[in-house]
């Protein structure tokens, strides 16, 4: 993922001339080459080796502000409060800030950390400028103070993370002109993909502990599996299929029941209700801090009593013979994975081939009262690609600043990409999702449009048929309850 990351960064920048040769130039350098191959300009060295020189030779623009911390902490790590520094006891100091800043008088103390969290030395609102190390403390900056003033007069604006955000924009924006033209755009489109895919994972994970959201998320997914599709534009090369020939949440939710083995008219036979080749449904308990080792012990081993939520959705009769099972047969798995929740957060109960099924073993941890989510497996594919785009992103952050503020802008921005870095000269668009031109419209110079915007402009295309094919269509995720509400039933 990292590799193919870092060279769609190279591949899109280097559609220049004059960045392909600055690209060109570079590899020779490095592999001692007398040959060029502005053609390309990855050869012989890994793309992450010619970024990372690329943004080492650009040099960005003075900053008198220091940076934070951000050091993140590991298991065990010491972490030291201050209580005349800090804002608030979640506020610390790593111990290397803390023994290269000056607090005596002050009432200090420190821990031990598990692992997450990280140093709050600089960053202004977590802690006193005084308490600071000199590495991180934040200079001050008269001229930008002076600047900030004379704004909050003519617009009214008093908040400092206003300020803040504002003085944050033109820094990434003075950084960014800096690179050469292509390589700013490039970073809007692969950064921004990065963040979503990032997004999209976090918002699976939240999904995952709603009941009735993931059972037609997971459903969606199924059904596009079996009809071989992974957008709806795909349902356009089908044309010898009708739209009833296709298979919709809606059948399979009915064919994963677990007491409706056989098919009726109205579904189509080409499936069996069988999930895909390598699709599973996996249960996941996560801790919450709050349940003992035995309580969590005890609702994994023993078995369930029959309940009214159970029997709704498996069933009278499959309920009954579920609930002599065992969640997890042997006590002392259920002791590894209630050990492994509390070390990592999070274990895989059990896995599932039938929707019902799953539900059944989410409702059971439920009624416990434990914290718990279903997941599918592409899913947990998400997850593990996200893991991996992280360390990529944090990985290129170091490189040069003006990285950082295109990912804070993926991460804030709320027009879908309108709002530009550079305005429209240099046109720094941050993508929030692909954008394609209409499938139907052959001209070559046409505008580009998302999914959503897509759909709406065919609907003013009477004579068009490109979507006729679609055997379903859920409603817009702005419309899901969202992933953040859900943040309390797994944290």
């Amino acid at each position: 993922v990292k590799l193919w990351l870092d060279a769609a960064l190279v591949e899109y920048a280097a559609l220049d001339d004059t960045t392909r040769a600055t690209l060109s130039t570079i590899q020779q350098r490095l592999i001692g080459s007398t040959h060029p191959r502005s053609q390309q300009p990855s050869g012989g060295v890994t793309p992450s080796q010619l970024l990372q020189q690329l943004f080492v030779e650009t040099p960005a623009p003075s900053d008198p502000q220091s940076r934070p911390c951000g050091y993140v902490f590991r298991s065990g790590d010491i972490a030291w409060n201050c209580r005349t520094c800090e804002t608030d006891p979640t506020c610390v100091l790593c111990d290397q800030c803390f023994h290269a800043s000056n607090h005596e008088g002050h009432e200090v103390y420190f821990h031990r950390t598990s692992p997450g969290g990280c140093c709050d030395c600089g960053d202004v609102e977590a802690w006193r400028l005084e308490g600071c190390c000199p590495t991180h403390r934040p200079k001050v900056n008269h001229d930008a103070k002076k600047q900030d003033e004379e704004e909050d007069t003519t617009t009214g604006v008093e908040f400092e993370a206003v300020r803040a955000a504002r003085r944050a924009r033109l820094k990434t924006e003075a950084s960014l002109k800096i690179l050469p033209s292509t390589l700013g755009p490039a970073l809007g489109v692969v950064v921004g993909a990065a963040v979503q895919c990032v997004l999209k994972a976090a918002d699976g994970c939240g999904v995952g502990a709603d009941l009735s959201q993931w059972k037609i998320r997971w459903a969606e997914q199924i059904a596009s599996i079996v009809n071989g599709v992974a957008h709806e534009e795909e349902y356009m090369l089908h044309q010898g299929r009708t739209k009833e020939s296709f298979v919709t949440p809606h059948i399979v939710l009915q064919l994963s029941s677990a007491e409706e083995a056989t098919t009726t008219d109205s579904m189509p036979t080409k499936w069996d209700g069988q999930f895909p080749d390598r699709f599973r449904l996996h249960l996941r308990l996560h801790n919450d801090d709050v349940h003992t080792y035995d309580e969590v012990i005890k609702a994994l081993h023993e078995p369930s009593s029959s309940s009214s939520s159970v029997s709704s959705v498996m069933g009278t009769a499959a309920t009954e013979r579920l609930s002599s099972l065992r969640l997890v047969a042997d006590h002392d798995s259920a002791e590894r994975m209630t050990q492994h929740v509390d070390t990592d957060g999070q274990v895989t109960v059990k896995t599932y081939t039938q929707i019902s099924a799953a539900s059944a073993g989410f409702l059971r941890l439920k009624q416990a009262g434990l914290l718990c989510s279903v997941v599918s497996t592409p899913q947990v594919d998400m997850e593990l690609r996200a893991r991996t785009v992280l360390r990529w992103l944090t990985d290129l952050i170091k490189w040069h600043p003006a990285i950082a503020g295109v990912v804070t802008h993926a991460l804030v921005d709320v027009t879908g990409g309108d709002d530009l870095l550079l305005g429209d000269a240099q046109c720094c668009a941050v993508w929030c999702e692909a954008r394609l031109r209409a499938p139907w419209d052959r001209s070559a110079n046409g505008d580009l449009y998302t999914r959503e915007a897509l759909r709406k402009l065919w609907l003013l295309q009477p004579k068009s048929s490109f979507y006729n094919q679609v055997p379903f269509r859920l409603p817009s995720t702005k419309f899901y309850k969202s992933p953040h509400a859900l943040w309390g039933t797994l944290l």
